[in-house]
This record gives C-alpha cells, sequence and structure tokens, in this order.
C-alpha cells in the first residue's frame, strides 16, 4: 500500500477514510515470443498456476507497478504496521497505523479490480513526482531507493519531499515480505515512517 506523506500537523487534524475501486490495466510485454497466449482466462476460467506471470506488487515503494493479477485469482498487499515521527514549528507527532490492505482481483489477463482505501484531512489537488530505482541483491532480496515529491494546488501548503528506502524477500514464489523507511527531506514531510509489510497472491 502506497504511504503518502502527511502534514505534519494531520494528527491533530479529523481523519476520514475513503474507499476506491480502481481498473487497472497491464502493460503486455513486448520481445517475448516464449510467453503463453492467457488472453482466454477471465475471473470465471482461471489462468493455470503454469501461465502465470511473475509475482508483482505495488510496494514498498510509492510508484504503482504496470501489471495486473492474473485472471481468477487474488492478491493482497497490506502494511502489517507503519511508525510515523515528526517534528515541525515546536510540535512532535506519532503516529501507528496497523493493517493498511489493497485487495486484488484478477478479472481477465489485462485488467484487475483494486479495493483499498487513504487516509486525509480534507479533499485537495496535488501532483506527485518520483524517481525510483531497485536493484536484486540475489534471488530473493531486492533493494529498492526512490525520491519522492507531493506539489499541492494549494498556496499555503508546502511541498513535500522524501527519500525512500526498501528491502523486499521473497519467501515464496507467491509471498513477498518488505519493510523500509521514508525519510523527509525537508520540513513539511515526517521525519520518518518506518514500515513492515506481506504480500501474498492467490
Amino acid at each position: 500500500m502506497r504511504r503518502a506523506p502527511t502534514q505534519p500537523d494531520d494528527a491533530r487534524s479529523k481523519k476520514c477514510r475513503v474507499i476506491a475501486l480502481a481498473m487497472a490495466f497491464a502493460v503486455p510485454a513486448f520481445g517475448d515470443d516464449t510467453a503463453p497466449n492467457t488472453d482466454e482466462y477471465t475471473l470465471w476460467n482461471p489462468t493455470p498456476d503454469a501461465d502465470m506471470r511473475s509475482f508483482n506488487t505495488d510496494r514498498p515503494p510509492k510508484a504503482n507497478s504496470p501489471y495486473t493479477v492474473d485472471a481468477g485469482h487474488f492478491q493482497y498487499e497490506t502494511d502489517i504496521a507503519v511508525f510515523s515521527y515528526g517534528d515541525s514549528g515546536g510540535v512532535r507527532t506519532r503516529q501507528w497505523t496497523l493493517l493498511d490492505p489493497t485487495l486484488k482481483l484478477g478479472l481477465t489477463n489485462r485488467i484487475d479490480a483494486e479495493l483499498g482505501h487513504a487516509a486525509g484531512g480534507g479533499r485537495h489537488g496535488a501532483l506527485d513526482f518520483l524517481v525510483n530505482v531497485s536493484h536484486p541483491l540475489d534471488a530473493r532480496w531486492t533493494f529498492y531507493s526512490e525520491v519522492f515529491t507531493t506539489q499541492s494546488w494549494e498556496a499555503r501548503t508546502q511541498p513535500l519531499y522524501t527519500l525512500d528506502e526498501a528491502l523486499t524477500f521473497a519467501q515464496k514464489s507467491n509471498v513477498q515480505g518488505d519493510f523500509g523507511g521514508n525519510f523527509g527531506l525537508n520540513g513539511a514531510a515526517p521525519k520518518a515512517q518506518l514500515y513492515g509489510g506481506l504480500s501474498q497472491r492467490f
């Protein structure tokens, strides 16, 4: 689940939860003539295990993957726990978040349905920009590094900048754990968000 930075005083504001249903479209792989044709599979005719794509998730970085869940299969991605703390204008904030899942269901080879929720102190417009790199350390471990910013459309709202570092470890072919931290690069962002999470496909 993508952890969007919040203003340091969000802990004092009323939190609201928004349920979002998103339709995502897969990006087909080019140049791989050996990949099986899975267009015939649907929610009611699931993709066989032998024809499933590699396990891909949208976590831990804030960048979203262009890949969908295979037709007829279910996947969850969740924070197990997130600890955030900040210090702005002499006000210290501490906040815990537990079990913040995103649920995904493969409808066809190219479309899945995603259900999740987000916290916020109200409605506002913003643009997100990021640069993300990853590097496999071995067959199980992958390192991620990311620079992220949110630029708000509200004149009095300062932009947020963070440096995000994370590790993922593949426990099985369809199970992945992760842990990491997002570190504030300016005073508007929390000083740190430390987290651990889990993703699994069925």
